[in-house]
Protein backbone atom coordinates (compact mmCIF):
# COMPACT_ATOMS: atom_id res chain seq x y z
CA UNK A 1 0.00 0.00 0.00
CA UNK A 2 2.59 2.20 0.64
CA UNK A 3 4.73 1.24 -2.39
CA UNK A 4 1.03 1.83 -4.66
CA UNK A 5 0.97 6.00 -2.96
CA UNK A 6 4.09 6.33 -3.75
CA UNK A 7 4.07 5.59 -7.31
CA UNK A 8 1.17 7.40 -7.64
CA UNK A 9 2.86 10.96 -6.14
CA UNK A 10 5.17 10.51 -8.24
CA UNK A 11 3.12 9.73 -11.75
CA UNK A 12 1.82 13.23 -10.11
CA UNK A 13 4.65 14.91 -9.99
CA UNK A 14 5.78 13.75 -13.60
CA UNK A 15 1.98 14.81 -15.11
CA UNK A 16 2.59 17.97 -13.37
CA UNK A 17 6.01 18.55 -14.91
CA UNK A 18 4.97 17.86 -18.35
CA UNK A 19 1.74 20.32 -18.37
CA UNK A 20 4.18 22.78 -17.30
CA UNK A 21 6.68 22.25 -19.95
CA UNK A 22 3.57 22.24 -22.56
CA UNK A 23 2.21 25.51 -21.45
CA UNK A 24 5.84 26.96 -21.42
CA UNK A 25 6.26 25.75 -25.08
CA UNK A 26 3.23 27.09 -26.14
CA UNK A 27 3.96 30.43 -24.61
CA UNK A 28 7.16 30.85 -26.36
CA UNK A 29 5.68 30.20 -29.77
CA UNK A 30 2.67 32.54 -29.71
CA UNK A 31 4.70 35.06 -28.26
CA UNK A 32 6.16 36.23 -31.66
CA UNK A 33 2.46 36.39 -32.89
CA UNK A 34 1.42 38.48 -29.84
CA UNK A 35 4.43 40.49 -29.83
CA UNK A 36 3.89 41.21 -33.58
CA UNK A 37 0.43 42.06 -33.50
CA UNK A 38 1.52 44.33 -30.29
CA UNK A 39 3.84 46.20 -32.17
CA UNK A 40 1.91 46.49 -35.23
CA UNK A 41 -0.95 48.15 -33.30
CA UNK A 42 1.40 50.32 -31.64
CA UNK A 43 2.50 52.00 -35.44
CA UNK A 44 -0.64 51.40 -37.20
CA UNK A 45 -1.87 55.34 -38.11
CA UNK A 46 -4.92 56.25 -36.45
CA UNK A 47 -6.82 59.57 -37.12
CA UNK A 48 -7.22 61.62 -34.24
CA UNK A 49 -9.78 61.70 -32.09
CA UNK A 50 -9.77 65.17 -30.00
CA UNK A 51 -10.08 68.16 -31.45
CA UNK A 52 -6.71 68.74 -29.70
CA UNK A 53 -4.97 65.86 -31.19
CA UNK A 54 -5.88 67.61 -34.70
CA UNK A 55 -4.14 70.91 -33.76
CA UNK A 56 -0.79 69.85 -32.17
CA UNK A 57 1.48 72.67 -32.77
CA UNK A 58 4.86 74.07 -32.03
CA UNK A 59 2.63 78.05 -31.96
CA UNK A 60 2.47 77.93 -28.39
CA UNK A 61 5.84 77.30 -28.04
CA UNK A 62 7.36 80.03 -30.79
CA UNK A 63 5.09 82.65 -28.74
CA UNK A 64 6.49 81.95 -25.57
CA UNK A 65 10.09 82.17 -27.16
CA UNK A 66 10.16 84.64 -30.29
CA UNK A 67 9.44 88.05 -28.26
CA UNK A 68 13.16 87.18 -26.66
CA UNK A 69 14.86 86.88 -29.80
CA UNK A 70 16.11 90.36 -31.60
CA UNK A 71 17.59 91.33 -34.75
CA UNK A 72 20.69 93.29 -35.14
CA UNK A 73 21.64 95.88 -36.85
CA UNK A 74 25.30 97.27 -37.53
CA UNK A 75 26.92 100.31 -39.44
CA UNK A 76 30.52 99.92 -40.12
CA UNK A 77 32.71 102.71 -41.74
CA UNK A 78 34.97 100.89 -44.30
CA UNK A 79 38.54 102.64 -46.06
CA UNK A 80 37.49 101.89 -49.74
CA UNK A 81 40.44 101.65 -52.18
CA UNK A 82 40.35 104.37 -55.02
CA UNK A 83 40.49 103.28 -58.67
CA UNK A 84 43.24 104.89 -60.89
CA UNK A 85 40.56 107.18 -62.71
CA UNK A 86 39.17 108.05 -59.04
CA UNK A 87 42.33 109.12 -57.88
CA UNK A 88 42.80 110.86 -61.62
CA UNK A 89 39.74 112.76 -61.20
CA UNK A 90 38.26 112.61 -57.79
CA UNK A 91 38.55 115.91 -56.37
CA UNK A 92 37.37 117.54 -59.80
CA UNK A 93 34.18 115.31 -59.54
CA UNK A 94 33.93 116.14 -55.57
CA UNK A 95 34.46 112.54 -54.70
CA UNK A 96 37.47 112.23 -52.91
CA UNK A 97 36.31 110.71 -50.33
CA UNK A 98 37.02 106.99 -50.21
CA UNK A 99 35.05 105.72 -46.92
CA UNK A 100 31.32 104.25 -47.20
CA UNK A 101 29.55 102.82 -44.79
CA UNK A 102 28.18 98.75 -44.70
CA UNK A 103 25.64 97.82 -43.32
CA UNK A 104 24.98 94.36 -42.15
CA UNK A 105 22.49 92.03 -40.28
CA UNK A 106 22.35 89.12 -37.14
CA UNK A 107 20.28 87.97 -34.28
CA UNK A 108 20.13 88.26 -30.85
CA UNK A 109 18.95 86.98 -27.83
CA UNK A 110 17.63 88.36 -24.66
CA UNK A 111 19.23 86.65 -21.67
CA UNK A 112 18.22 89.28 -18.92
CA UNK A 113 15.45 91.66 -18.45
CA UNK A 114 17.51 94.83 -17.54
CA UNK A 115 18.67 94.73 -21.42
CA UNK A 116 21.52 92.03 -21.62
CA UNK A 117 21.81 90.80 -25.03
CA UNK A 118 23.73 87.81 -26.64
CA UNK A 119 24.87 87.24 -30.00
CA UNK A 120 28.02 86.08 -32.89
CA UNK A 121 31.00 87.97 -32.30
CA UNK A 122 31.18 88.19 -36.07
CA UNK A 123 27.67 89.55 -36.51
CA UNK A 124 29.12 93.41 -34.54
CA UNK A 125 32.97 92.65 -35.00
CA UNK A 126 33.91 96.29 -36.06
CA UNK A 127 30.80 97.77 -36.02
CA UNK A 128 30.37 101.51 -35.37
CA UNK A 129 26.62 101.61 -34.55
CA UNK A 130 24.73 98.29 -33.32
CA UNK A 131 20.83 98.88 -33.04
CA UNK A 132 18.60 96.30 -32.01
CA UNK A 133 15.06 95.72 -32.94
CA UNK A 134 12.53 93.78 -30.43
CA UNK A 135 9.99 91.71 -32.00
CA UNK A 136 7.40 94.43 -31.18
CA UNK A 137 9.23 96.86 -33.62
CA UNK A 138 10.95 98.52 -30.89
CA UNK A 139 14.33 100.06 -31.29
CA UNK A 140 17.09 100.51 -29.10
CA UNK A 141 21.12 101.64 -29.36
CA UNK A 142 22.90 98.86 -28.04
CA UNK A 143 26.48 98.86 -25.56
CA UNK A 144 29.26 96.12 -26.34
CA UNK A 145 29.92 94.81 -23.02
CA UNK A 146 32.31 91.70 -24.14
CA UNK A 147 33.45 90.75 -27.49
CA UNK A 148 35.13 87.34 -27.08
CA UNK A 149 36.67 86.23 -31.02
CA UNK A 150 37.86 82.59 -29.27
CA UNK A 151 34.17 81.90 -28.74
CA UNK A 152 32.54 83.57 -31.17
CA UNK A 153 30.44 85.71 -28.36
CA UNK A 154 29.33 88.97 -27.71
CA UNK A 155 27.51 90.58 -24.86
CA UNK A 156 25.24 93.81 -25.52
CA UNK A 157 23.28 96.25 -23.17
CA UNK A 158 20.08 97.82 -24.33
CA UNK A 159 18.46 100.60 -21.84
CA UNK A 160 14.64 100.27 -21.98
CA UNK A 161 14.16 102.57 -19.18
CA UNK A 162 12.94 100.32 -17.03
CA UNK A 163 10.09 98.97 -19.81
CA UNK A 164 10.85 94.88 -18.60
CA UNK A 165 11.86 92.62 -21.24
CA UNK A 166 11.05 88.81 -22.11
CA UNK A 167 14.06 86.59 -21.93
CA UNK A 168 14.80 83.15 -22.30
CA UNK A 169 16.33 80.37 -19.73
CA UNK A 170 19.31 78.45 -20.21
CA UNK A 171 19.19 74.66 -21.01
CA UNK A 172 21.62 72.13 -19.09
CA UNK A 173 23.29 70.74 -22.38
CA UNK A 174 25.42 68.54 -20.96
CA UNK A 175 22.11 66.10 -21.10
CA UNK A 176 21.22 66.79 -24.87
CA UNK A 177 21.36 63.62 -27.14
CA UNK A 178 21.15 63.28 -30.84
CA UNK A 179 17.84 63.33 -31.84
CA UNK A 180 16.26 65.64 -29.57
CA UNK A 181 13.82 68.19 -30.80
CA UNK A 182 15.04 71.62 -31.35
CA UNK A 183 13.64 75.18 -32.83
CA UNK A 184 16.16 77.64 -34.74
CA UNK A 185 14.82 81.35 -34.63
CA UNK A 186 16.67 84.65 -35.96
CA UNK A 187 16.28 86.66 -38.91
CA UNK A 188 17.75 84.74 -42.30
CA UNK A 189 18.14 87.55 -45.11
CA UNK A 190 16.60 90.06 -43.70
CA UNK A 191 13.21 88.73 -43.92
CA UNK A 192 11.82 89.12 -40.65
CA UNK A 193 11.33 86.55 -37.54
CA UNK A 194 11.45 83.04 -38.89
CA UNK A 195 10.83 79.61 -36.90
CA UNK A 196 12.50 76.66 -38.34
CA UNK A 197 12.45 72.70 -36.89
CA UNK A 198 14.94 70.05 -36.60
CA UNK A 199 16.52 67.98 -34.27
CA UNK A 200 20.19 67.83 -32.59
CA UNK A 201 22.22 65.71 -35.44
CA UNK A 202 25.61 65.38 -33.56
CA UNK A 203 27.47 66.62 -30.71
CA UNK A 204 30.43 67.65 -29.87
CA UNK A 205 31.86 68.80 -33.54
CA UNK A 206 34.79 69.86 -33.97
CA UNK A 207 36.72 71.88 -36.83
CA UNK A 208 33.67 74.18 -37.69
CA UNK A 209 36.18 77.31 -38.38
CA UNK A 210 34.63 79.67 -36.28
CA UNK A 211 35.42 79.49 -33.42
CA UNK A 212 38.92 77.77 -31.91
CA UNK A 213 36.77 75.97 -29.12
CA UNK A 214 35.68 72.53 -30.44
CA UNK A 215 32.44 71.97 -29.35
CA UNK A 216 29.77 72.59 -31.13
CA UNK A 217 25.91 71.29 -31.36
CA UNK A 218 24.86 70.09 -34.61
CA UNK A 219 21.35 70.91 -35.98
CA UNK A 220 19.80 70.26 -39.29
CA UNK A 221 16.96 72.48 -38.79
CA UNK A 222 17.14 75.53 -41.65
CA UNK A 223 20.19 77.51 -40.62
CA UNK A 224 21.03 80.81 -43.02
CA UNK A 225 23.05 84.34 -43.39
CA UNK A 226 21.42 86.15 -40.44
CA UNK A 227 20.28 83.50 -38.62
CA UNK A 228 23.66 84.12 -36.68
CA UNK A 229 23.35 85.50 -33.08
CA UNK A 230 19.28 83.40 -33.13
CA UNK A 231 18.00 80.89 -30.76
CA UNK A 232 18.41 77.04 -30.93
CA UNK A 233 15.55 76.15 -28.33
CA UNK A 234 14.50 73.14 -26.85
CA UNK A 235 10.74 71.97 -26.72
CA UNK A 236 10.66 73.57 -23.26
CA UNK A 237 11.62 76.87 -24.59
CA UNK A 238 15.06 76.69 -23.02
CA UNK A 239 17.77 78.49 -24.51
CA UNK A 240 19.99 74.96 -26.43
CA UNK A 241 22.27 77.14 -27.96
CA UNK A 242 23.54 80.77 -30.43
CA UNK A 243 23.38 79.78 -33.92
CA UNK A 244 26.86 80.30 -35.31
CA UNK A 245 28.02 78.67 -38.25
CA UNK A 246 26.29 76.41 -41.69
CA UNK A 247 28.35 74.32 -43.62
CA UNK A 248 27.44 74.96 -47.35
CA UNK A 249 29.40 75.81 -50.44
CA UNK A 250 26.37 77.98 -51.16
CA UNK A 251 26.11 79.78 -48.65
CA UNK A 252 22.21 78.47 -48.43
CA UNK A 253 21.28 75.99 -45.79
CA UNK A 254 21.97 72.52 -45.99
CA UNK A 255 20.76 70.94 -43.08
CA UNK A 256 24.59 71.23 -41.33
CA UNK A 257 24.12 73.97 -38.88
CA UNK A 258 26.52 74.41 -35.96
CA UNK A 259 25.24 76.30 -32.73
CA UNK A 260 27.50 77.44 -29.72
CA UNK A 261 25.97 75.25 -26.53
CA UNK A 262 23.96 77.46 -23.89
CA UNK A 263 26.34 76.36 -20.66
CA UNK A 264 29.44 78.41 -22.87
CA UNK A 265 26.86 81.14 -23.39
CA UNK A 266 25.89 81.10 -19.60
CA UNK A 267 29.54 81.70 -18.14
CA UNK A 268 30.62 84.42 -20.84
CA UNK A 269 27.07 86.25 -20.13
CA UNK A 270 28.07 85.87 -16.42
CA UNK A 271 31.64 87.17 -16.97
CA UNK A 272 30.50 90.19 -19.02
CA UNK A 273 27.58 90.99 -16.32
CA UNK A 274 29.42 90.20 -12.91
CA UNK A 275 32.77 92.25 -14.59
CA UNK A 276 34.90 88.91 -12.99
CA UNK A 277 34.36 89.74 -9.76
CA UNK A 278 31.86 86.23 -9.88
CA UNK A 279 33.89 83.88 -6.93
CA UNK A 280 32.03 81.81 -4.21
CA UNK A 281 34.06 79.81 -1.78
CA UNK A 282 33.06 77.77 0.96
CA UNK A 283 29.65 78.84 0.75
CA UNK A 284 30.61 82.98 0.92
CA UNK A 285 31.52 85.45 -1.87
CA UNK A 286 35.18 86.43 -1.92
CA UNK A 287 36.88 89.13 -3.81
CA UNK A 288 40.13 87.76 -5.55
CA UNK A 289 42.70 89.85 -7.00
CA UNK A 290 44.33 88.39 -9.84
CA UNK A 291 47.77 89.48 -11.83
CA UNK A 292 47.09 88.66 -15.08
CA UNK A 293 49.49 87.07 -17.53
CA UNK A 294 49.52 85.37 -20.92
CA UNK A 295 49.70 81.69 -20.88
CA UNK A 296 52.65 79.81 -21.42
CA UNK A 297 54.33 79.67 -24.81
CA UNK A 298 52.23 82.32 -26.20
CA UNK A 299 54.86 84.45 -27.08
CA UNK A 300 58.24 84.23 -29.03
CA UNK A 301 59.85 85.56 -26.12
CA UNK A 302 59.12 82.20 -23.91
CA UNK A 303 60.84 80.38 -26.41
CA UNK A 304 64.44 78.99 -24.77
CA UNK A 305 67.39 78.11 -27.35
CA UNK A 306 69.39 75.77 -25.14
CA UNK A 307 73.12 75.73 -25.24
CA UNK A 308 76.03 74.23 -23.42
CA UNK A 309 77.64 70.52 -22.90
CA UNK A 310 74.37 68.07 -23.25
CA UNK A 311 72.65 66.35 -25.36
CA UNK A 312 70.17 69.51 -26.21
CA UNK A 313 72.20 71.66 -27.62
CA UNK A 314 70.74 74.22 -30.29
CA UNK A 315 67.28 72.44 -29.00
CA UNK A 316 64.60 75.88 -29.24
CA UNK A 317 61.93 74.40 -26.73
CA UNK A 318 58.91 76.08 -24.59
CA UNK A 319 56.83 74.77 -21.70
CA UNK A 320 53.80 73.03 -23.17
CA UNK A 321 50.62 74.81 -21.96
CA UNK A 322 46.82 73.63 -22.77
CA UNK A 323 46.80 76.86 -25.22
CA UNK A 324 50.04 76.07 -27.37
CA UNK A 325 48.80 72.19 -27.43
CA UNK A 326 45.73 73.44 -28.90
CA UNK A 327 47.64 75.48 -31.51
CA UNK A 328 49.84 73.21 -32.56
CA UNK A 329 46.57 70.40 -32.79
CA UNK A 330 48.07 68.21 -29.99
CA UNK A 331 45.97 65.23 -29.13
CA UNK A 332 46.07 65.91 -25.35
CA UNK A 333 45.23 69.33 -24.47
CA UNK A 334 46.39 69.38 -20.31
CA UNK A 335 49.67 67.45 -21.43
CA UNK A 336 52.49 68.54 -18.83
CA UNK A 337 56.42 68.71 -20.23
CA UNK A 338 58.93 70.94 -22.50
CA UNK A 339 58.16 70.88 -25.90
CA UNK A 340 60.85 70.53 -28.76
CA UNK A 341 59.85 73.82 -31.63
CA UNK A 342 63.10 74.07 -33.54
CA UNK A 343 66.67 72.71 -34.04
CA UNK A 344 69.52 74.07 -35.09
CA UNK A 345 72.24 71.76 -37.36
CA UNK A 346 74.12 70.99 -34.31
CA UNK A 347 71.17 69.58 -32.69
CA UNK A 348 69.99 67.53 -35.79
CA UNK A 349 73.32 66.19 -35.89
CA UNK A 350 72.87 64.65 -32.62
CA UNK A 351 69.62 63.13 -33.72
CA UNK A 352 68.22 62.75 -30.63
CA UNK A 353 64.95 64.59 -30.34
CA UNK A 354 62.97 66.20 -33.79
CA UNK A 355 60.69 69.36 -33.35
CA UNK A 356 56.97 68.40 -32.06
CA UNK A 357 59.09 65.69 -29.52
CA UNK A 358 57.73 66.42 -25.80
CA UNK A 359 61.15 65.79 -23.17
CA UNK A 360 59.22 64.39 -20.34
CA UNK A 361 61.71 63.27 -17.88
CA UNK A 362 65.83 63.13 -17.48
CA UNK A 363 67.78 60.85 -15.27
CA UNK A 364 64.34 59.50 -13.70
CA UNK A 365 63.27 63.30 -12.94
CA UNK A 366 60.27 64.36 -14.24
CA UNK A 367 60.79 67.53 -16.49
CA UNK A 368 57.26 69.81 -16.59
CA UNK A 369 59.18 73.66 -16.84
CA UNK A 370 62.17 74.88 -18.86
CA UNK A 371 63.46 75.43 -15.46
CA UNK A 372 62.63 71.46 -14.62
CA UNK A 373 64.88 70.91 -17.48
CA UNK A 374 67.70 73.40 -17.11
CA UNK A 375 68.05 71.62 -13.80
CA UNK A 376 68.48 68.34 -14.85
CA UNK A 377 70.99 69.27 -17.62
CA UNK A 378 73.22 71.80 -15.18
CA UNK A 379 74.62 68.83 -13.67
CA UNK A 380 76.79 67.09 -16.54
CA UNK A 381 76.96 63.52 -15.37
CA UNK A 382 78.22 62.75 -19.00
CA UNK A 383 75.28 60.35 -19.71
CA UNK A 384 71.49 61.23 -19.64
CA UNK A 385 68.75 59.10 -19.57
CA UNK A 386 66.29 60.51 -21.74
CA UNK A 387 62.14 59.57 -21.92
CA UNK A 388 60.52 61.79 -24.32
CA UNK A 389 56.87 61.76 -26.15
CA UNK A 390 56.58 61.20 -29.65
CA UNK A 391 53.32 61.32 -31.69
CA UNK A 392 51.50 59.60 -28.52
CA UNK A 393 54.36 57.14 -28.13
CA UNK A 394 56.77 57.20 -25.26
CA UNK A 395 60.73 56.83 -25.88
CA UNK A 396 63.46 56.11 -23.79
CA UNK A 397 66.78 56.26 -23.87
CA UNK A 398 70.62 56.93 -22.75
CA UNK A 399 72.89 59.49 -24.47
CA UNK A 400 76.62 60.04 -23.57
CA UNK A 401 78.97 62.98 -24.31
Amino acid sequence: MIYSDTMTKHVSKVLVGIVLVLVALVLVIMSPLYGSASAQGFWEKAVPETQAEIELSYAPLVKQVSPAVVNIYTKKTVQRRLSMRERMYGRQQGGSDSRSVQNSLGSGVIMGQDGVIVTNNHVIEGADEIIIVLADRREYPAELILADERTDLAVLRIDTYGAPLPKLGYADTRGVEVGDLVLAVGNPFGVGQTVTTGIISATARTDVGVSDYAFFLQTDAAVNPGNSGGALVNTRGDLVGINTAIFSRSGRSNGIGFAIPSEMVKRVVAAAVNEGTNVLRGGSEQIINARLAPPPGASEAERILLDGRHPFAGVEVVELSPRLAEEIGYSDSFASGVLVTRMSRRAYRMRIVQPRDIITSIDGQSIETIEDLNRALDRDPGRWDIEIERNGRKISGSVTI
